[in-house]
């Protein structure tokens, strides 16, 4: 593999610090009110430099869509560790996911906007549809990673759950939600291990754990 250069290593980073600003101020204003001047002045950067890597701000939250589900992914499978058992597997994804709380509630507040306007594919498809149905199989991916760890537990044998893996894994994030959503009304963040601690006692039962873990 050639070695970047100097100037496509200097694109490269000014592009990462625009996306990781991109997700800082549309975690803290939503997509609605998110302008591309604040992500710039966020990343240090004037509003001209962010088109010439973004077309516009579709493209720009499209994008910090795919990276940040990318790193949700990678750190939820790194816990799928093969020396302890299944259900300290999917503890250990939980965890992640609560301790990402105040800006992995926000940011999903704002793909929630994002998703509210109606928008059709076009026929045959764009490139931003093609971009679109990534940043989907981006967020089904986290379910679907939780999933397999659900299934790999019912294979050998730790869980006696009836119902699909993917019924449990959305039930089990809507746990997650649902704390997460408690802690923006109140104001301020819980006891992440005391709210974790309920959470798997009540998927212990659910997912039919046939052995302490």
């Amino acid at each position: 593999m050639v070695n970047a250069t100097p100037a496509q290593k200097g694109k490269d980073l000014k592009r990462r610090l625009l996306l990781e600003a991109s997700y800082q101020v549309f975690t803290e204003n939503g997509y609605h009110r998110t302008r591309l001047e604040d992500v710039a002045s966020r990343a240090g950067f004037s509003k001209g430099s962010v088109y010439n890597y973004f077309e516009d701000k579709e493209e720009l939250f499209l994008r910090t869509s795919i990276a940040a589900t990318e790193e949700t992914v990678s750190s939820l499978e790194a816990e799928r560790k093969t020396d302890r058992a299944v259900i300290k597997n999917i503890e250990g994804m939980l965890r992640h996911l609560l301790s990402d709380s105040s800006q992995l509630f926000s940011f999903v507040q704002a793909i929630t906007e994002y998703h509210g306007e109606e928008r059709l594919p076009a026929n045959p498809p764009t490139p931003r549809d093609e971009l679109r149905s990534e940043h989907l199989r981006g967020l089904r991916e986290i379910l679907g990673t939780l999933a397999r760890a659900i299934n790999e537990g019912k294979s050998k044998g730790e869980f006696s759950i009836q119902i699909d893996e993917t019924s449990a894994a959305r039930f089990l994030t809507g746990l997650v939600r649902s704390v997460l959503l408690r802690w923006r009304l109140d104001g301020e963040k819980g006891s992440l291990e005391n709210e974790l601690r309920e959470i798997m006692a009540f998927a212990s039962h659910g997912l039919g754990l046939a052995q302490p873990a």
